[in-house]
């Protein structure tokens, strides 16, 4: 059974419709995925601009009492009360021994 010429074309019109869908389908994704990063960009640019506001928390409490109880941040320093007052005590590392063996890598057991 040979192919005829009006088979031909409707099989070309197909292909070109089915080419054509795939395409369209191509680019609506990409469509989605481009407007989705601008979004996600455009998210990030605002959290990055909105300025955060700091909390009640004790920190703040405590510099408020030793300000309320005349100290201040240069006043340590000028009664000598520097870095060397508050010295944290240093940590003892654990010692790590190394162990060498002389004959390591001379003697090549090929047996096996």
């Amino acid at each position: 059974m040979a192919v005829q010429p009006i088979d031909l074309s409707t099989i070309y019109s197909q292909m070109d419709k089915i080419g054509q869908f795939n395409a369209s389908q191509v680019q609506t994704a990409s469509m989605s995925n481009r407007q989705h990063l601008e979004k996600t960009a455009q998210q990030q640019t605002q959290k990055a601009q909105t300025v955060t506001e700091t909390s009640q928390s004790e920190d703040s409490a405590k510099i408020k009492a030793d300000v309320s109880q005349g100290g201040g941040a240069g006043q340590g320093l000028l009664q000598g009360e520097g870095k060397s007052a508050k010295q944290e005590p240093e940590i003892k590392k654990p010692t790590v021994y190394e162990i060498k063996d002389p004959n390591l890598g001379q003697h090549i057991d090929i047996t096996s």
